[in-house]
């Protein structure tokens, strides 16, 4: 239950859309229902969609917000 609390804390400080200073870059985070997505990868509910100038380019599952995070960070930052 501690670990959902510091999670919900922790993502609420936390933006869910990310760009790049020149704006080509964009990074995107949802979370998915599981139950909503049956096919989608166990244990792993967040989603970040990444796109470059406008136009969708790839799409990861994490199994922690931090983990999202750091990859959208990482992402608009190259």
């Amino acid at each position: 239950m501690k670990e959902k609390v510091e999670e919900s804390l922790y993502s609420k400080m936390q933006p869910s859309r990310v760009c790049s200073e020149d704006g080509r870059l964009t990074a995107m985070l949802s979370a998915e229902n599981r139950k909503l997505y049956p096919d989608h990868p166990k244990g792993k509910p967040f989603l970040v969609l990444f796109f470059r100038d406008g136009s969708w380019l790839d799409e990861y599952y994490y199994a922690s917000i931090e983990e999202a995070h750091q990859s959208m960070r990482k992402y608009v930052n190259t």
